[in-house]
């Protein structure tokens, strides 16, 4: 890719300093989609784990 071509963002114009997931998604919602529906396959598609195994934090265990 031409450096040209590339299109550099400041996150800072757009982000608080705190910014959460939800805030990255609001701000750039057409690369937020790919993201949540990848999330949905992995948490509700077919696996042998359950929802409740597949969302637990494996650092409880």
């Amino acid at each position: 890719m031409h450096s040209s071509s590339r299109r550099s963002h400041d996150v800072s114009a757009v982000l608080p300093e705190n910014a959460t997931s939800l805030d990255v998604f609001r701000a750039y919602p057409n690369t937020a989609r790919p993201l949540v529906d990848y999330h949905q396959v992995l948490l509700r598609g077919p696996s042998p784990l359950t929802v409740a195994e597949r969302e637990s934090d494996p650092s409880d265990a």
